[in-house]
């Protein structure tokens, strides 16, 4: 008897995940849309050039495909507390602003990525980089002849709303790269350390939803922007 029991209990719990996840999508899809911002609390570039140095004082973040070299640029935020789990991100983008462009490669396409694992502006270089991947990614095109002061908008709502909405791979940061089709081009975009332009920001998009009974364990540090996971 106790064994036929037992996996009606399970169905009726699956169910009531199942009425949760969809109450809070229907709620936060209803919603006043709400908008924020908030400024870079890390950045550094990783370098062939130099692959044992680390480049997170240096004033201008180099994203760079040229003569077999390359510079990836690294970049996080510190959303913490920012959402709660049942809010749906619909729209995430980070500003930066443009120091120089070279090469002859254009329009050229910025890649972006997940990183995996928390970075320091001191110690992450080429060799020791952090983990990265580009299952889900977004990518800006850059046009030729762009001044210095421009802003350049990286798309990330994908990895955002990813970061965010499940359980799974936290939000330790974003990668940003040149398209491998690109051949002969490095962008220079303003570091947070660069007194010359404004620094990085990311301007966030959400519908708010309930407070879900199944929500999240979020933890923040000073490196990472958001670990979250179900309990």
């Amino acid at each position: 008897m106790g064994t036929s029991v037992r996996p009606a209990i399970w169905i009726t719990v699956v169910v009531g995940l199942v009425s949760v996840s969809a109450f809070s999508l229907v709620t936060a899809l209803n919603s006043e849309p709400q908008v924020f911002s908030v400024v870079a609390n890390a950045d550094t570039f990783v370098s062939t050039f130099e692959p044992d140095v680390a480049q997170g004082k240096d004033h201008t973040m180099w994203i760079t495909r040229a003569d077999g070299q390359l510079n990836w640029s690294l970049i996080s935020f510190n959303l913490g507390g920012r959402m709660r789990p049942g809010d749906l991100v619909s729209e995430s983008r980070i500003q930066l602003f443009l120091v120089a462009t070279e090469g002859t490669s254009y329009p050229a396409t910025i890649v972006t990525g997940r990183l995996l694992a928390p970075f320091s502006e001191t110690t992450t270089t080429f060799d020791v980089k952090t983990p990265m991947g580009f299952d889900t990614r977004t990518a800006t095109v850059v046009k030729a002849d762009r001044p210095a002061g421009d802003a350049i908008w990286i798309d990330v709502s994908k990895q955002l709303n990813r970061w965010h909405s499940y359980g799974g791979p936290s939000n330790f940061g974003t990668v940003m790269q040149l398209a491998s089709d690109v051949n002969d081009a490095s962008i220079g975009l303003a570091s947070r350390e660069n007194t010359q332009y404004d620094p990085p920001r990311i301007q966030v998009k959400y519908n708010p939803g309930p407070q879900s009974l199944y929500g999240y364990l979020v933890e923040t540090g000073v490196d990472q922007i958001v670990a979250a996971r179900f309990d």
